[in-house]
């Protein structure tokens, strides 16, 4: 299965959006566009490691970090390589750990929370959470740095999320409706 939102990142209107594959069946059904929620990985790096230290002043593209583990030999970079000195552009385009992990710790996890709930709409990070007598957080570095959310979040959430970089910097809540009329019998 898959699911897929695309969206005009000026006006907030879902453009296309598939929740799964196959012919329909019923209506109403699980959508995978708009009900699932996955752990992002290192695809959420840029919305809430990079754009909320560049926001905040704490970095810029060129801002150089030391590409090596942050602290007792974590976390490892996927290739389990180190580059020593690294610009942070080289870094989001290497989707290094260690240096999201380092510029994340150098922001602040409750920065970076609060600038993906409140400014980039996303609703289904955990502040707080307790699950079966056990308590849970995504403020904190491995989920914020490496995506192991919690509870994980949406294609379509995702898609809004990222929809910010064309549109200047600026949010734009998705809709999938453009007008509502009201028919009338008779």
């Amino acid at each position: 299965q898959s699911a897929i939102t695309i969206m005009d990142p000026y006006t907030g209107e879902v453009l296309a959006m598939s929740g799964g594959v196959g012919e329909k069946t019923v209506n109403r059904a699980w959508d995978r566009a708009t009900m699932t929620q996955r752990a992002p990985g290192s695809s959420i790096k840029p919305l809430t490691v990079y754009a909320p230290a560049m926001d905040a002043g704490t970095i810029t593209p060129y801002s150089i970090y030391e590409d090596s583990p942050y602290k007792d030999n974590w976390p490892k970079n996927q290739s389990n390589t180190y580059s020593g000195a690294t610009t942070v552009s080289v870094a989001v385009a290497k989707s290094l750990n260690t240096i999201a992990f380092t510029v994340l710790a150098d922001l602040g996890v409750e920065k970076s929370f609060a600038f993906a709930t409140e400014k980039l709409g996303m609703d289904t990070l955990v502040e707080k959470e307790n699950i079966d007598g056990k308590q849970y957080t995504d403020v904190a570095l491995a989920p914020l740095a490496l995506g192991a959310l919690t509870k994980g979040v949406t294609v379509r959430e995702m898609t809004t999320a990222y929809a910010t970089f064309p549109n200047g910097g600026v949010y734009t809540t998705s809709r999938t409706f453009t007008k509502i009329t009201q028919i009338v019998d008779g």
